[in-house]
């Protein structure tokens, strides 16, 4: 095992549950971010795969002036993608594994079949990736959740950034963040909604939810 998985491991299993639960919320905005709100966590790189594998409908993906059918979908697909992702990387052996693969993607793919071949190539990953992605595109949901997931745990472990907890949001922000949210919103208010998202409202968002 290499020593920088070790440490990134072994730091991210010393924070306490209730603070990864708070981490959690966090990498779950990460995740959703660039279907919701044009916003993205992850290289190009990696958009331009799930958008070539079919997962992502829209060329245009960072210019999203509504929510559409095919998005509430993929928003579906990657929460239950990350639920079942959570739970695995309880196992050090698992969560060397999803390291191993994010690392050799990001090193040697240039299309989504690279990505794949890499995943399946992993044998204690393997499994997983085919259990939960019976389809090309779902495949390819698993490694991007694999991946937004490695990259926020990496932030937390080696700069001890956590990207929304720390944010001092204004109250106008929060009153917006109310609006949006709040229990009697309408599916009006959330689309409008997009119109508005920034990256000022996001932090704000994680910090008034956990």
């Amino acid at each position: 095992m290499k020593p920088e998985f070790q440490k990134v491991i072994r730091g991210w299993r010393n924070i306490e549950e209730s603070q990864r639960k708070e981490h959690y919320n966090s990498i779950k905005i990460c995740l959703f971010s660039p279907f919701l709100f044009g916003k993205s966590y992850v290289s190009e790189d990696w958009l331009d795969w799930m958008q070539l594998a079919g997962f992502l409908k829209s060329s245009k993906r960072l210019e999203i002036k509504c929510y559409e059918e095919p998005y509430f979908f993929a928003l579906d697909i990657l929460e239950k993608k990350f639920e079942a992702l959570r739970t695995k990387m309880e196992a050090p052996i698992f969560f060397f594994s999803c390291l191993t693969v994010v690392d050799e993607i990001d090193a040697l793919a240039h299309k989504p079949e690279d990505c794949i071949r890499i995943g399946k190539a992993e044998s204690t990953f393997c499994d997983f990736l085919d259990s939960e992605g019976d389809t090309f595109e779902k495949k390819m949901a698993v490694l991007y959740t694999v991946k937004s997931y490695i990259e926020y745990v990496l932030d937390v472990v080696n700069h001890g950034k956590n990207r929304f907890k720390d944010s001092s949001p204004s109250p106008n922000i929060q009153r917006r963040v109310r609006y949006y949210f709040s229990p009697d919103s309408g599916s009006c208010r959330i689309t409008e909604y997009a119109f508005y998202m920034d990256t000022e409202l996001i932090c704000s968002m994680s910090n008034m939810f956990h």
